[in-house]
């Protein structure tokens, strides 16, 4: 479902309103502002596809626990992607080419091919 103008209008007012309090709250939590405009970034754009906004009782409430929820998230995810070092790398190599001896094809073998092959 593609949002309506009034939803569009709608959460802009609300990252202009509650946006830098929400970014300072999602930077605290990831130690990151980059990581933290990506959270906020996210949570509005949910807010865009999914319109859950009109459910909510408190708005700027249900905002801080939409960038708590989603700045949690994003730190368990980071916390799975383990940088590996070059040095780490030694135990693989990679596999040498395979070179094997050319085979001259049997005369007739060739011959019923020549005559099967499509022209």
């Amino acid at each position: 479902m593609r949002p309506t103008r009034t939803d569009t209008t709608e959460v802009e007012q609300l990252y202009r309103q509650h946006g830098p309090p929400l970014l300072l709250f999602a930077t605290a939590i990831t130690g990151e502002r980059s990581r933290a405009q990506d959270v906020l970034h996210q949570v509005f754009l949910k807010l865009l596809q999914d319109r859950h906004l009109r459910r909510a009782a408190d708005v700027k409430a249900y905002l801080f626990a939409c960038v708590r929820n989603a700045a949690l998230n994003d730190a368990r995810v980071s916390r799975r992607n383990v940088a590996l070092a070059d040095e780490g790398l030694a135990w693989f190599e990679p596999p040498k080419p395979l070179i094997l001896p050319k085979k001259k094809a049997s005369s007739a073998r060739w011959r019923s091919f020549r005559t099967t092959s499509v022209r």
